[in-house]
């Protein structure tokens, strides 16, 4: 227990209260970010498949080069970009 002295000198600090959601609020997901993987060799592919990241990333999202990637990209913006209610642009 603190004296008034110290309580004078150096007061009190607020406690921060932690999140307990903390990793929910980090996940890619949530945040809406999308990770495409391209001409992954086949060391760091074994790397990936055994920690789990692949399952994260999700297989429909490896491609064997860069223009098969950028096809993927339009793929996924397209299907993002049509789901809006708003009125129709003009």
């Amino acid at each position: 227990m603190p004296t008034i002295n110290q309580l004078i000198r150096k007061s009190r600090k607020v406690q921060v209260k932690k999140k307990k959601n903390v990793a929910l609020e980090q996940c890619p997901q949530r945040r809406g970010v999308c990770l495409l993987l391209s001409a992954v060799h086949a060391q760091p592919l074994i790397v990936l498949e055994r920690s789990g990241t692949l399952e994260r990333i999700g297989a429909e999202n490896l491609f064997a080069d860069f223009p098969a990637a950028l096809a993927g990209a339009r793929r996924i913006v397209g299907e993002g970009a049509g789901g809006h209610d708003g009125p129709p642009s003009r």
